[in-house]
């Protein structure tokens, strides 16, 4: 059974973790196909010295080629195969899945997880704003684009908003374009957002917050800083405001996946035993236009 000192990963090298027990990871590895592993022979270079090892086979083979393609996961693949470099073909031992794992209570101690404690067998993707927090599979890109909306509404309060009104709402293709998608509210109800609607494609202009005078100097909470290094509207908000005499903005946000860990991954390491919070929750992305004045 391999380890790795989480210690030594940088971020990026664990973007994608198993939470397992002893006993759980051994159940856990035994169910890794044999047949797909034995397919690897082709692509392994074996010598005398150490052997050279494929990226991308090995891991499709052990856990599927939708994770195996995810830029996302990429440093963590890289990583994890480093460890693995001991391998000889054809004799891959069960245990050599490339996902950083450690025991539900070492994990509770390192990260921070929904709802609690983590579950053992259960795999966890870092969170792309928060260097410590880990969210299920089957609802991360749902669940960031909750954490935008909040952020957002977050940020114009901390920066001294009276209020927050919606203007406009479209459902957006998977290329980022208008389109005909889902009624907007059931987009707008997925990511958290109240508002009124005059029909399935279109939105009454309205108040989605309103705020009492602030009691402390505009500031950007700390907690929200990882949004604004990854969205320049709500770091141009912040600055604007900040810098200048801000009144009055009018801003526009986009909603769609943010890490390319979907469907197709979830149901490959389903398939491998290991629990991804249930069935996978697809974003529906749209683009809403919002007014923010201030006091």
């Amino acid at each position: 059974m391999v380890k790795v000192d989480l210690d030594t990963l940088a971020p990026e090298e664990r973007r994608l973790i198993l939470v397992a027990s002893d006993a759980t990871y051994r159940t856990l590895t035994e169910r890794v196909d044999w047949k797909s592993i034995g397919k690897l022979a082709a692509f392994r270079v074996i010598s005398t010295a150490a052997p050279v090892l494929s990226l991308l086979p090995y891991v499709s083979a052990t856990v599927g080629d939708a994770l195996a393609r995810s830029g996302w996961l990429a440093p963590t693949w890289t990583r994890a195969l480093a460890s693995l470099s001991d391998l000889r073909a054809p004799s891959f031992r069960v245990g050599e899945i490339p996902i950083p794992h450690l025991p539900p209570g070492e994990a509770a101690r390192r990260f921070r997880f929904d709802h609690g404690a983590p579950e053992d067998g259960a795999a966890y993707v870092l969170n792309p704003v928060r260097a410590d927090h880990y969210v299920r599979p089957a609802s991360l890109n749902e669940r960031l684009a909750q954490e935008k909306l909040a952020a957002f509404l977050r940020l114009a309060a901390a920066l001294g908003a009276s209020e927050v009104i919606v203007t406009s709402g479209e459902s957006l293709d998977t290329e980022g374009r208008a389109a005909a998608g889902a009624p907007l509210p059931d987009a707008a109800g997925q990511i958290g957002l109240h508002a009124s609607f005059r029909s399935a494609r279109e939105v009454d202009r309205g108040v989605v917050a309103r705020f009492d005078r602030p009691t402390a100097p505009a500031a950007v909470p700390e907690d929200l800083r990882g949004w604004l290094a990854v969205d320049p509207i709500l770091d141009g908000l912040a600055r604007t405001r900040l810098e200048a005499r801000l009144v009055e903005l009018a801003c526009t946000l986009s909603f769609a996946d943010v890490v390319d860990v979907g469907a197709e991954a979830c149901l490959a390491l389903e398939g491998k035993g290991i629990d991804v919070g249930g069935r996978y929750r697809a974003l529906r992305a749209s683009r809403w236009s919002f007014v923010v004045r201030f006091h």
